[in-house]
């Protein structure tokens, strides 16, 4: 015998009304105090998109850009906005961080001295060295020397050996 497909509307069970109405009026305080959805899915164990529909409808929010909240950004174009984030994220440093790391080079890679040079595939900023054990951020470096170090996996006894290899076949011009 062939099962028989069950849909909700045969068992009379109501879709989505699984949450009281105080845990709905509870989440839209949370959400008014500056708790972002995802937070408060996660404090009460709930499904994200649970919180979110169920938040929007507890505080008649009809628009899904008007949240209530909406973040500032002072004197940022989009782009820097997008490139702050990134810093944050990969870096652990602001973009405020970035500038004053490149003024305090002087706009100029750590290890050449040269500037950054944009082109089709490289970006005219410098890139940020780290030291991949630690994660510290270390310098600014250009789109040649960055590469350079991490194809020598940042080991002083291989930079030396190279050292000593380009010394042992310079050209005598």
């Amino acid at each position: 015998m062939p099962r028989q497909l069950q849909f909700a509307f045969m068992n009379k069970v109501k879709v989505g009304y699984r949450h009281s109405d105080s845990d709905k009026q509870d989440w839209a305080k949370w959400y008014q105090t500056g708790m972002s959805f995802r937070e408060i899915a996660k404090k009460f164990d709930v499904p994200y998109p649970t919180v979110f529909h169920c938040v929007r409808k507890e505080l008649k929010i009809t628009d899904g850009r008007q949240t209530g909240r909406k973040k500032v950004w002072v004197d940022l174009t989009k782009p820097e906005v997008v490139r702050q984030n990134l810093l944050k994220r990969v870096y652990g440093m602001s973009l405020e961080e970035y500038k004053e790391l490149f003024d305090s080079q002087n706009g100029v890679c750590a290890i050449c001295g040269e500037k950054a040079k944009g082109g089709k595939t490289s970006t005219r900023e410098l890139h940020i060295d780290h030291d991949h054990v630690t994660g510290r951020n270390r310098g600014l470096l250009c789109h040649k020397c960055n590469p350079g170090l991490g194809q020598f996996n940042d080991s002083i006894e291989m930079l030396e050996k190279a050292i000593a290899y380009l010394k042992k076949y310079q050209s005598s011009s």
